[in-house]
C-alpha cells in the first residue's frame, strides 16, 4: 500500500482518522486473500476478490467492507 492512502481518505472522503486506518486495516485483509493488479480496475479486482475461497466464507457485512476498501484504494491510485 502506497503512503498517504489514509490521510488521503480524511482530505477527500472525509473520513475520521480511525475510520481511516480502518480501511487501510481492510485493504491490507483483502490483499492477503489475492494478489491485486493495481494497474486494472477496480471492478477487476474486486472480482478477482470473490473468486477467493477465503473471501467467500465470511460474512456479507464483512466481504462489503472488503470490497468497498478495494474501490477506495484503487480510487486513490487513480487520483
Amino acid at each position: 500500500m502506497k503512503p498517504g492512502f489514509s490521510s488521503w481518505l480524511s482530505s477527500n472522503k472525509g473520513f475520521t482518522g480511525a475510520a481511516a486506518k480502518d480501511v487501510a486495516c481492510r485493504l491490507r485483509r483483502a490483499s492477503s486473500f489475492c494478489d491485486f493488479d493495481w494497474e486494472a480496475s477496480a471492478d477487476s479486482n474486486v472480482f478477482s476478490l470473490g473468486r477467493s475461497e477465503n473471501f467467500q466464507s465470511l460474512t456479507v457485512s464483512v466481504k462489503s467492507q472488503l470490497r468497498r476498501s478495494v474501490k477506495l484504494y484503487g480510487e486513490f491510485l487513480k487520483s
